[in-house]
């Protein structure tokens, strides 16, 4: 099954150099042109660009239906890139869209897409053995302005009831993979930013323990 992404995950995880966690949980990327040319052209000297744009497993796609985009625009206040990811989810029969913005996302649901941010991602990583913790990754992102800690604990338990029917469009070894979480003991650090990212971390921890 096919996944179609807008350009705010791929940014995200270019800046902490984990763009390439999306070909090793999907494979391949679908994207249309206005997300390529908003990461690699319009962004060039930041991050994504050059990464997206040597990325051989994204694979871009011009829209057809241009009607439905402009709709998109029209009424959900979307940019150019968002509303021609949610369409192309469409145009492939992509089984998800990776997207953070929350416009886009209430767009996609609207039209029963299936979505996941960029914290989801993570997530269904780490609980796919490709990265040992979340909590470096997402303290980062944090600290770098990409996502908000209100962001990250209102869709953690979101991501977490999606992340078994994910196995199904990864690669078969993660398939195979048990996704359940364990409540961690270790002690949480000194500094008053370390600690906030624990207490983050854990709180995203016993939201999985109490899904699960």
């Amino acid at each position: 099954m096919s996944v179609a992404a807008d350009s705010g995950p791929l940014i995200s995880l270019a800046s902490i150099s984990l763009l390439d966690l999306l070909a090793s949980l999907f494979h391949t990327i679908h994207i249309p042109n206005s997300v390529y040319q908003e990461v690699v052209a319009a962004g060039k000297g930041r991050a994504g660009s050059e990464e997206v744009a040597r990325a051989v497993w994204i694979e871009r796609h011009e829209i057809k239906k241009k009607g439905d985009v402009a709709k998109l625009i029209r009424e959900y206040g979307l940019g150019k890139g968002e509303s021609e990811a949610v369409v192309l989810v469409k145009e492939i029969n992509a089984g998800l869209l990776i997207v953070d913005d929350r416009v886009a996302r209430k767009c996609a649901a609207s039209q029963k897409i299936s979505v996941i941010g960029t914290a989801g991602i993570l997530l269904l990583a780490k609980e796919s053995g490709f990265i040992k913790s979340v909590r470096e990754p997402l303290g980062e992102l944090l600290r770098g302005g990409f996502i908000s800690a209100r962001r990250v604990i209102r869709r953690s338990s979101r991501s977490l009831e999606k992340i078994d029917g994910l196995r199904r469009i990864c690669h078969p070894k993660i398939r195979r993979r048990s996704l359940r979480f364990s409540y961690s003991k270790e002690k949480p650090h000194r500094s008053t930013e370390s600690g906030y990212l624990d207490v983050l971390a854990n709180i995203w921890i016993w939201i999985g323990t109490a899904i699960s």
